[in-house]
């Protein structure tokens, strides 16, 4: 198994797929390339590769493409870097083995740091069928997944305390949203 590279701008690589298989399932995302920084996972680098079942990122990755792990169905375990800026759309539609942690009203996926590191979903209603009005992040929360709260259109107020990565189209379809904390902002 091999990565296939990508050059950008003579100063990096990204990772944009990878030619062979796996035999253990599992992906260690190289920090260096040919003596360059591997900052990143392109659109649709890992889609359909039923054959992964690990992902583990080092500190440099600073984002996922679009579509990087779609229907990545055995896909169960991810450790995510700590330097993540972005996640793209559908980063992870379908790999539906990732187990998702709830808590209050929405749904988590975590890594060996946290079980609540990336906001993935919000409910639309609670336990009793009454839409969501307010909402608030976990707080060992670092991202937030794109349209993450966009089938909860009553919700009014989200509190976050550590959020670094809130993902493209988020709040869309939150026309009531009215108030978004971010407590302390260093």
């Amino acid at each position: 198994m091999e990565f296939i590279y990508k050059l950008i701008n003579n100063e990096a690589y990204e990772i944009t797929g990878i030619d062979g298989t796996l035999t253990d399932g599992k992906i260690t995302v190289p920090d260096v390339y040919l003596d360059l920084p591997v900052v990143g996972i392109g659109d649709s680098a890992f889609a359909s590769r039923r054959d992964i079942t690990e992902v583990i990122m080092y500190d440099n990755i600073k984002y996922i493409g679009e579509k990087a792990f779609f229907n990545c169905s055995s896909l169960n375990k991810i450790t995510l870097s700590c330097a993540l800026k972005e996640i793209g759309k559908d980063a992870f539609l379908g790999a539906d083995e990732l187990k998702l942690n709830e808590y209050g009203n929405a749904y988590y996926l975590g890594d060996s740091y946290s079980s609540y590191c990336l906001l993935v979903k919000v409910k639309s209603v609670d336990d009793k069928s009454k839409p969501i009005k307010s909402i608030t992040v976990h707080k060992e929360t670092l991202y937030i997944f794109a349209e993450a709260f966009s089938s909860a259109t009553e919700i009014k107020s989200v509190k976050m305390e550590h959020v670094r990565v809130i993902g493209q189209g988020a709040f869309s379809g939150c026309e009531k949203l009215k108030s978004v904390n971010l407590g302390e902002v260093s």
